[in-house]
């Protein structure tokens, strides 16, 4: 009985320390729980202000969000360079001291001029290892601390991936030795040391949301999104498990959540179990192109462009029932901090507010990003909160900190 106990009790250290571990980075495409939500607590909203701006810099055009572990931050953006005999197109990941916006290292390679110019991709951190993906499809494995490129692979020769007009847009998903992609028709993945190709499916058109690993019933299954279906795979040899094939196929650039047998994936829930899907609520109202929101205490809060009103919503996650919706002038982006949203404007406004389903309550708001020339200005990419900071970006490549640590 004694040892049973004791061997609890290292369990929940062993648990304690992988918690606090995961906590301790931003390294990964929305955040350590694949949620968008920081558990942050020694932070003040009162703190956001022009006078708490930590620095601002350039890092080029593109929808790259920031990922950070210890003081490093890791981006992507991509440049026009002319000069008298020539005019060059590169995209270059950026490590940068989170303390005062410096280099630590750039990693540049060609990218074409295109609409929308820059990565889509969020670079993602394991361990020394940094993987990054162009629109093109080229798949970057680096050393995240030297910049050093290690191998890469270009996802497009031999048909391994298909892309649409608006590119290569998933960030990399890391399980185990396996680098997952939210490619093809049911995903893919390749051997994180070398980037060989380890399983695939059938080929089809690459959407914007990427994979999302769902602890279920003790067995890990990767899930996976395209056309208007939502796929449940063995991560380990591709395996299709089972599908739910969803009424619209509009929302497929979100990410899915998932909350305990409950499958939240933008504009409709549904309960996987072994017995099949149970689709529990779905609604075109609420509809979200790529604009992944967050789940807080049961409530989704999320931008929507049905009929182009752009709208934040909050929404019941067991009915369904939109409890209250905030008009903007352009749809934004936003993360979790606790029981609070972090909110960036369209407009490039940073906004603090309550996550309270029965109202909209701001408590904060800076005007942070350039909101000049909104045709070629966006802001897309979620907000990073990592160490009581910000960081935010707009399309046009400004970067921006902000402290707000107590």
């Amino acid at each position: 009985m004694k040892q049973t106990f004791i061997l609890s009790i290292l369990i929940i250290a062993l648990a304690c320390s992988c918690k606090q571990q995961a906590e301790n980075h931003w390294g990964t495409w929305r955040g350590p729980h694949a949620n968008g939500i920081s558990n942050e607590s020694d932070w003040s909203a009162e703190k956001l202000d022009s006078a708490n701006i930590c620095w601002t810099r350039d890092v080029g055009f593109g929808h790259s969000a920031a990922s950070i572990v210890g003081n490093r931050l890791y981006i992507s953006g991509w440049n026009e360079t002319i000069t008298e005999t020539d005019t060059v197109h590169a995209s270059t990941i950026y490590c940068i001291d989170t303390e005062n916006g410096n280099d630590f290292w750039t990693y540049t390679y060609p990218s074409e001029k295109r609409n929308f110019p820059g990565p889509r991709s969020t670079p993602v951190i394991d361990k020394d290892r940094l993987y990054a993906i162009s629109w093109e499809g080229m798949l970057f494995c680096i050393n995240s601390k030297t910049g050093e490129e290690l191998w890469k692979t270009d996802l497009t020769m031999d048909s391994l991936a298909q892309t649409d007009q608006w590119g290569f847009s998933p960030s990399v998903v890391v399980y185990d030795d396996l680098l997952l992609l939210n490619f093809n028709k049911s995903g893919m993945a390749l051997n994180k040391f070398n980037g060989e190709l380890v399983w695939s499916s059938e080929p089809l058109f690459a959407g914007f949301a990427s994979a999302y690993i769902w602890e279920q019933e003790n067995k890990a299954l990767a899930v996976f999104q395209s056309d208007t279906s939502i796929y449940f795979v063995n991560p380990d040899n591709g395996v299709v498990e089972n599908v739910h094939h969803k009424q619209s196929g509009y929302s497929i650039g979100c990410d899915v959540l998932a909350l305990g047998d409950t499958i939240y994936a933008t504009d409709e829930a549904f309960v996987y179990s072994a017995s099949g899907i149970k689709s529990l609520w779905h609604s075109d109202s609420i509809s979200s192109y790529f604009r992944t929101g967050v789940v807080i205490n049961g409530y989704a809060y999320q931008f929507s462009d049905v009929r182009n009103k752009f709208c934040l919503n909050c929404i019941d996650i067991s009915t369904g029932e939109v409890l209250w919706r905030e008009s903007f002038v352009r749809w934004g982006a936003l993360s979790g901090i606790n029981n609070h949203l972090l909110i960036l404007t369209g407009t490039g406004k940073v906004i603090i507010a309550e996550a309270n389903p029965g109202e909209y309550k701001p408590i904060k708001e800076l005007q942070l990003l350039s909101a000049e020339d909104k045709t070629e200005n966006w802001c897309w990419a979620a907000p990073t909160f990592f160490k009581g900071k910000i960081y935010v970006r707009n399309s046009k490549g400004e970067l921006a900190c902000v402290d707000l640590s107590s």
